[in-house]
């Protein structure tokens, strides 16, 4: 969840800074960062900006640079897609378990998900459970009665946001 924005320069000519902008929609930019240039030089220097805090999904970066005279130029604009690694706690009662489960979910935000994509996958790696349920659900049970004794690994897709669990069915 971070964004390098590098570039080169051959030589600079009264180059007093470069700034990074940002933008969600190409039209709107904000400035992120200000990096002093060399002034006047002859050699190539290369340049880093990350931005640590990039809005998720596609965002564009682009680059101005300033001269000591207030002249400025802006070169083409690049596209990033940021993706959202961001995790859901997935919390199993009881465990081990024999009839039913209960699946408690808790967004890294606070928020509780409305969406919730679950599959079971028994210990060869077969889907042996795949449910879609929709609604402010932090907590639900599910039955596994059905399940042979053994390890199982729940994964859920919530929101966007991926958790990870395991169990013992007896």
């Amino acid at each position: 969840n971070k964004v390098h924005i590098n570039w080169s320069t051959a030589s600079q000519t009264m180059n007093e800074y470069f700034t990074v902008q940002r933008s969600v929609d190409g039209y709107e930019w904000v400035d992120i960062a200000e990096i002093k240039g060399c002034g006047d030089c002859n050699t190539q220097i290369d340049y880093l900006e990350i931005d640590s805090s990039p809005p998720i999904g596609v965002v564009y970066y682009r680059l101005m640079q300033t001269d000591f005279d207030g002249e400025s130029e802006i070169f083409n604009a690049k596209s990033v897609i940021v993706k959202d690694n961001r995790s859901i706690g997935l919390y199993i009662t009881p465990n081990p378990a024999i009839g039913n489960i209960q699946l408690n979910l808790i967004s890294r935000d606070g928020l509780i998900p409305t969406r919730h994509d679950i599959t079971i996958y028994n210990d060869m790696g077969d889907e042996v459970f795949k449910n879609f349920y929709i609604g402010k659900l932090q907590y639900f049970d599910i039955d596994i009665k059905g399940l042979k004794s053994g390890y199982y690994i729940i994964k859920s897709n919530s929101n966007g946001l991926s958790g990870y669990g395991n169990f013992i069915k007896f």
